[in-house]
This record gives structure tokens, C-alpha cells and sequence, in this order.
């Protein structure tokens, strides 16, 4: 008897009406064996997507542009275009209604001279969009740096991809001055000789209400307090990137994943908006 034969039958019969069994046996194999080769075929395709992905990285990290702040760098530049043209491109999203008019009006705030028209924008002045988001920030468990690589992309790998953050808000909000946004648009804007990094982000800086199965599986649920507005930012604000799943059951909720890794749930557990 062959000896693989041989070994199916003292293993894996009971020595009576033995056919069927072998059959079953060699029936079973055949399946693992195609179950390893699917398996085998699927990390190979994956490591195939790996190597892509970290050369693309590699790319837009070698392009990565140094700005004044020092935790943050942008890459993945796109071409310059005028505030009329960029308004007019988004014209059906609310949040880039009268960008450049709001744009003035923030920097005034933040930059200007109380009671003076410090910064002046034209509609015809120039804006550099950046899809990459590269942002370093000591984590809260052992105090290294760690960095997050985040998107702002209306196409990344043909899906638009727009990443969520975690920011220090100079407004108040009811979740405290430590909230989260998702980016919407991160850009360059130049005056007076000097650059300034922002982004146009969508504040989640409302907590809803908990439902009984929301306490027991501690789900932090968020919306946006104006669900439609867009707010400016500087870079700097910038503290660290967050994940965040869109509830589909109910509009314009989302679920703050807290337990993405240590750092994260240790910044939410000591979140004033943390019940």
C-alpha cells in the first residue's frame, strides 16, 4: 500500500467499509490545500498593495514641504489657483461659500489689529491646495514622538479620502477647547511676504445623546453643532489624527474610534466632553 495511503488508513479509519473514509480524508485535503493557496494568493496581493502604498509614500514624503510650525509638514502639492476659481469649482459645497471673504475675515481676527482691516484679500489672489498632512505629537504613554500621515484627498486610490483630526479649538465649544474635525481642505495662502498653512475644517463638536447600547459598549457619538459650516484653522492647532466611522442608521452621527491605540484613549478618557 502507498504510503501516504497507508497512513490515512491507520489514522483515519476504523479498518471497516475504509473507501469512503480515504475519500473523505482526500476530500478534505484538497480543501486546506486550496484554502492555503487562496490565503497564499491573498498576502501576496497584499504585500504587493504595501509596497505601492509606501513607494506612493515615499513620493509625496520627498515632497513634503517644511512649514513654520514645527510639529507639522504638508506634501502632495497641487497647482496655485485663485480664490474666484476655487470658490467656483466648489460652488455646490456650502462650506467654500464666500471662502475668500471668510478667509479675511478669520486672518483679521487672529492677525489683525483690533479695529483695523489688517489683511486685505483679493478674490483673484492665489491658494495652494496640499493633499498630505504629515503631524508629530508626543504620545501621552510613554512620551515618544509618534506621527500620524494624514489625507485631505479628493482622490486617493479613485475614492476620496478626507481624514479626521484632533484639534485645540481657540472657540469654546461644548465638548471643551480639545474637539475633533474632519479636514476639508488644507492650503497655503501668502501675504505681506509671508506664508501662512491653514485648513478648512468641519468641526464634530457636538455630543449627542447616549443611547442604553451606545453606555454599554462606550461609544463616544458626535455631530457637527453646524452641521454645514466650515471653520478655518492654523496648522499648529493640529494636535494628532483620530479615526472616525459614520453611523449610516442615523444622518450626520459619528462614532469616535477612542481605541485606535493608547495615545488616543488616554487624550478621550481625559476629554471634559468623556462621560
Amino acid at each position: 500500500m502507498h504510503g501516504e495511503l497507508k497512513n490515512v488508513y491507520r489514522r483515519r479509519t476504523n479498518f471497516r467499509n475504509v473507501a469512503p473514509q480515504i475519500l473523505t480524508d482526500n476530500h478534505h485535503r484538497q480543501i486546506v490545500a486550496q484554502i492555503r493557496d487562496k490565503i497564499a494568493e491573498q498576502e501576496l496581493a497584499w504585500k504587493y498593495f504595501i509596497d505601492m502604498s509606501e513607494a506612493d509614500v515615499a513620493d509625496e514624503v520627498t515632497g513634503l514641504e517644511a512649514s513654520s510650525i514645527l510639529h507639522i509638514s504638508i506634501g502632495s502639492k497641487q497647482r496655485p489657483t485663485a480664490f474666484i476659481e476655487l470658490e467656483t469649482e466648489h460652488s455646490n459645497d456650502v462650506m467654500f461659500h464666500r471662502f475668500w471673504i471668510r478667509l479675511g475675515d478669520f486672518l483679521n481676527n487672529n492677525l489683525g489689529i483690533r479695529g483695523q482691516q489688517y489683511i486685505q484679500l483679493d478674490s483673484h489672489a492665489m491658494v495652494t491646495e496640499f493633499w498630505l498632512l504629515r503631524a508629530h505629537y508626543e504620545s501621552m504613554v510613554d512620551w515618544r514622538q509618534a506621527t500620524d500621515l494624514l489625507r485631505c484627498n479628493p482622490d486617493f486610490y479613485n475614492h476620496p479620502r478626507y481624514d479626521h483630526i484632533v484639534i485645540q479649538s481657540d472657540v469654546a465649544t461644548q465638548l471643551g477647547n480639545v474637539i475633533i474635525a474632519k479636514l476639508a481642505f488644507i492650503f497655503r495662502v501668502k501675504f505681506n511676504n509671508k506664508a501662512y498653512d491653514l485648513a478648512l475644517v468641519r468641526p464634530l463638536d457636538k455630543r449627542v445623546w447616549q443611547t442604553p447600547k451606545d453606555k454599554d459598549l462606550w461609544f463616544t457619538r458626535l455631530r457637527a453643532q453646524t452641521p454645514k459650516e466650515g471653520r478655518f484653522i492654523f496648522l499648529q492647532s493640529i494636535i494628532r489624527g483620530a479615526l472616525v466611522v459614520e453611523d449610516f442608521s442615523v444622518d450626520d452621527e459619528y462614532l469616535l474610534v477612542d481605541t485606535i491605540d493608547a495615545d488616543m484613549f488616554l487624550r478621550i478618557l481625559g476629554w471634559s466632553g468623556q462621560s
